[in-house]
């Protein structure tokens, strides 16, 4: 049965363009330590990262931390993130207004924000160490100075160029500022990827592009269910729609093709923002009939039951039986009796209580 299939296998890795330069490329996730919550953003050419505690994951808690960061470090060409809260319309003003360009994530495919999750990874390993939060500016500050992994240069030379003065004693002529050569810097970043590439892609499995209106089944949580595919984002992300007309976000690892014929519920559909809630509901409107008119309708009323009855009348009343009545057919818009009241259960007393007097009851 489709609806209780296996999950599909990974896909080959598509990994993002290398920067041209550093803090061209941010992303951006919340990271959830202990009962706190933290801002989280890394540079994607540098692996610099920024940490804010903050006691909301609302959208105006980023937009603060961004304007602050944005200031001692400039304004970057794309920011990466999840959804939620950062497809608000809010987010959006201040991307126009900072003139960056916003990219998401999959829904449930935290992978292809996947430098955001990796640097969340890194803060949390260095709050586990840390017994007092008021040591984490510090914290980080020693990590941006820490060379990286099959690089000469830490974070901060990548995007400072240069090594930052911390508390541990250190060298006046290492803190002098050293030219960076980024050509080098980008050919080790791209051989870096292609061998995470060469691990990934080892168990992987190329799926079949999705066309536009092609019947398909989308996975949410451990069931299958029929969709239809309305619209293609990219060769791995497509907007899929429901029966009712509501519309998901998902990556191809979580679609799958079907035999099975998609059957709309409705011939109009309404957008995300028009739906009031996230469940697939029936919405109202769609369930009013289509003449509202009520003076188009009409009721019958019992003055016109006889001219009913005479029509199955033969003319002689002492043959009519009880069974002989007009059987109104129920799909007439007839008036309802709203006085009808609900069937009552019978009560009596038991039987040791006969002797006694109960008065009413």
């Amino acid at each position: 049965c489709q609806k209780f299939q296996n999950s599909n296998p990974k896909q080959p890795l598509v990994n993002h363009p290398i920067p041209n330069r550093p803090w061209q490329n941010l992303s951006i996730d919340f990271c959830e330590f202990k009962g706190k919550n933290y801002i989280v953003l890394v540079d994607a050419y540098s692996n610099w990262i920024e940490v804010k505690p903050t006691k909301t994951k609302s959208i105006d808690d980023v937009i603060i931390f961004l304007s602050d960061t944005f200031t001692r470090f400039g304004i970057p060409d794309i920011v990466f993130s999840d959804n939620n809260p950062f497809n608000s319309h809010q987010y959006k003003t201040f991307a126009d207004s900072f003139n960056f360009s916003i990219r998401y994530s999959s829904p449930h495919f935290h992978q292809s924000n996947g430098l955001a999750e990796k640097a969340v990874n890194i803060v949390k390993n260095i709050l586990k160490k840390s017994n007092n939060i008021k040591d984490l500016p510090f914290l980080m500050m020693e990590y941006n100075n820490t060379p990286l992994p099959m690089l000469d240069y830490s974070p901060s030379q990548l995007l400072l160029n240069r090594v930052m003065k911390t508390k541990i004693p250190i060298s006046d002529e290492i803190l002098k500022p050293n030219f960076i050569d980024h050509d080098s810097i980008q050919k080790q970043l791209q051989f870096k990827q292609d061998k995470q590439k060469i691990y990934f892609d080892r168990n992987s499995k190329t799926l079949i592009k999705l066309n536009k209106g092609e019947n398909i089944m989308i996975q949410m949580g451990n069931y299958w269910k029929k969709r239809k595919v309305k619209d293609i984002v990219n060769e791995r992300s497509y907007i899929v729609q429901d029966e009712f007309g509501k519309t998901y976000h998902r990556n191809r690892k979580f679609l799958n093709t079907t035999s099975l014929e998609y059957v709309p519920k409705y011939d109009t559909f309404l957008d995300d923002d028009q739906l009031l809630s996230n469940d697939p509901h029936t919405p109202e409107q769609l369930l009013q009939p289509e003449n509202k008119n009520d003076s188009d309708l009409h009721y019958l009323n019992e003055s016109d039951l006889p001219s009913l009855t005479n029509l199955f009348d033969d003319g002689n009343e002492d043959q009519q039986t009880p069974n002989s009545k007009v059987n109104i057919n129920s799909n007439l818009p007839v008036q309802s009796n709203t006085n009808n009241s609900r069937p009552v259960r019978e009560k009596s007393a038991p039987s040791y209580l006969k002797d006694y007097y109960l008065g009413n009851a």
